[in-house]
C-alpha cells in the first residue's frame, strides 16, 4: 500500500493517468519480491503491473497467467488481472482499453508509453522495514555461502569457474541467483578491477565475488583466501581497505 501511495503521488506530479511496471527489478519492488523473469537474457519480463489513479492491474498472456495466480498471487495482492492470447492479442492494446498509452508512465522505453526510468526507479531508493529484514537476511546468506566455499572446498589447482560454479550451487539452494560473478585468481586480481571468472587455474590466491539476487534484491560480497604463507603486501591492502570501508560507514547517515 506503501508503495502504490509513492505512485500515485507520482501519477499526479507528472500528470499521467498511470505508470506501468514492465522491467524485471520493477516488477519485483512493486510486488514486494514478485518475479515476472523467464529468461535473464531481457530486462522486460513476461507480466507486467498497471497503477492507475484509482486500481492496480496485472497484464500478462495467457501462457503466464495461471503461475501468476498461482506462485505470484497477484490477485491476493490486490492487483486486478487483464490477460490477453499470446498469439494474437498484446499488452499495448490490453492496457490501451484501461486508459490511454500516451498518458502512462513506463519503467522501460516501449513504444505508446512515456519512458520515465529515472523518476520510477527512484521510488525504490528508499527500503521499507520487510525490505531491510529480506535485505540483511540475503547478505547473510550470501556471506555464509561464499566463506563456506573458500574455506570448505577452494583448492590450488582449480578452474575460477569451477569455484563459480560451486557457489552458485550452495546459493540456489535458497532459491538465490546472481546478476554477476567475479573470480581472479593469483595475479588476475590485481590486474583487472572486473575479472569475470575464467579456465585459470588457481595456485596461491583467488578472489572471488557474488552479486546475489533474491526477492530483486541485490547484495554484493566480496571474499579472498590465500593458500600458504601470508603475504605482507596483501595484509596491509586488505586492512587498509577495511579501514577505509568501517570509516565510510561509520559516517554514513540515512537521507
Amino acid at each position: 500500500a506503501q508503495k502504490v501511495e509513492r505512485v500515485r503521488q507520482l501519477i499526479a506530479s507528472a500528470g499521467l493517468k498511470g505508470v506501468l511496471f514492465k522491467s524485471q527489478p520493477g516488477f519485483c519492488w512493486i510486488t514486494a519480491g514478485g518475479l515476472n523473469v523467464v529468461t535473464i537474457a531481457d530486462t522486460a519480463g513476461v507480466a507486467s503491473i498497471l497503477i492507475t489513479r484509482g486500481e492496480c492491474f496485472f497484464i500478462t498472456d495467457t501462457i503466464e497467467i495461471a503461475r501468476m495466480r498461482e506462485e505470484e498471487q497477484l490477485e491476493t495482492l490486490g492487483f486486478t488481472p487483464v490477460v490477453f492470447e499470446w498469439h494474437s492479442g498484446s499488452e499495448i492494446e490490453a492496457i490501451s482499453k484501461l486508459v490511454a498509452a500516451d498518458a502512462v508512465g513506463c519503467d522501460l522505453p516501449l513504444a505508446g508509453f512515456r519512458h520515465m526510468e529515472k523518476e520510477i526507479r527512484e521510488l525504490r531508493y528508499a527500503l521499507l522495514a520487510p525490505e531491510i529484514e529480506r535485505y540483511l537476511w540475503l547478505g547473510e546468506k550470501a556471506s555464509a555461502g561464499i566463506e563456506s566455499i573458500l574455506l570448505d572446498m577452494a583448492r590450488p589447482g582449480m578452474k575460477e569457474s569451477h569455484v563459480v560454479g560451486e557457489l552458485s550451487r550452495v546459493l540456489w539452494n535458497d532459491r538465490i541467483d546472481s546478476v554477476c560473478w567475479q573470480a581472479a585468481a593469483d595475479e588476475r586480481a590485481y590486474r583487472y578491477r572486473h575479472a569475470i571468472p575464467t579456465e585459470r587455474t588457481i595456485q596461491n590466491y583467488l578472489m572471488l565475488n557474488v552479486n546475489a539476487r533474491k526477492w530483486g534484491l541485490i547484495t554484493t560480497v566480496t571474499r579472498s583466501v590465500r593458500f600458504g604463507k601470508s603475504d605482507p603486501k596483501l595484509l596491509k591492502q586488505y586492512r587498509d581497505t577495511a579501514y577505509i570501508e568501517c570509516g565510510m560507514i561509520a559516517v554514513t547517515r540515512p537521507k
